[in-house]
């Protein structure tokens, strides 16, 4: 029976990676977005197959791998969303707070990220007040706000700061590698972010 459950882990793995999928492209639908391209998904549902297959192959509890397909569906399914139509649905986002605080809760541990989680999310928004209002333009999205709150609940206190600076640092990687193209549109900073979670999911104590 023991046997069984790593390959149930990882259909469950590729059942919640092809919701992820389709929801995104309803939600892409209703906002009349183009969806994004193939191999974005196809490598978010690869990334998210190899962080569940290491933590099995790291001998980590059932219930805390199957806590983990919940995450890497979530962010599957707003890097799709972000990506296509630099938006992030605050349902999306919630969803993401929600199943994470379940975790910290399983962990017990939940008030430690709870706090973690204010504590980024108040900074944030402070900052982006404070950047709109100096700028008159809007540096950083809510969503973006919300996400990396989520992010602060799931991941060790420690490791958020550089989460998001890998992020941003790849944002502008992006940015430079493509600085002769004409970028016609705002660049979404959620799949940045995800991509970074996911790298440092890989690390060893990256989320437990």
């Amino acid at each position: 029976m023991l046997q069984i459950i790593p390959a149930l882990l990882v259909a469950i793995t590729v059942v919640i990676q092809c919701l992820a999928v389709q929801m995104s492209l309803y939600r892409l639908s209703r906002m009349n977005a183009r969806p994004p391209h193939h191999g974005l998904a196809l490598m978010s549902g690869m990334l998210a197959a190899a962080a569940i297959i290491l933590r099995l192959y790291q001998n980590d509890s059932a219930v805390g791998v199957l806590f983990m397909t919940i995450m890497t569906g979530c962010m599957t399914l707003m890097t799709l969303t972000d990506a296509a139509s630099c938006r992030l649905p605050r349902p999306f986002t919630i969803m993401y707070l929600i199943s994470g605080s379940a975790f910290r809760l399983w962990q017990g541990d939940w008030l430690t990220g709870l706090c973690s989680a204010g504590f980024w999310f108040l900074l944030l928004l402070l900052f982006r007040q404070y950047t709109s209002y100096r700028r008159k333009t809007e540096t950083i999205g809510l969503g973006d706000v919300f996400l990396i709150a989520g992010i602060a609940i799931w991941s060790p206190p420690g490791d958020i700061p550089w989460i998001v600076a890998t992020a941003a640092g790849g944002a502008l990687l992006y940015l430079w590698c493509n600085r002769q193209r004409r970028i016609t549109r705002e660049l979404p900073f959620g799949p940045f972010l995800c991509a970074s979670q996911y790298a440092f999911t890989f690390y060893p104590g990256g989320l437990w």
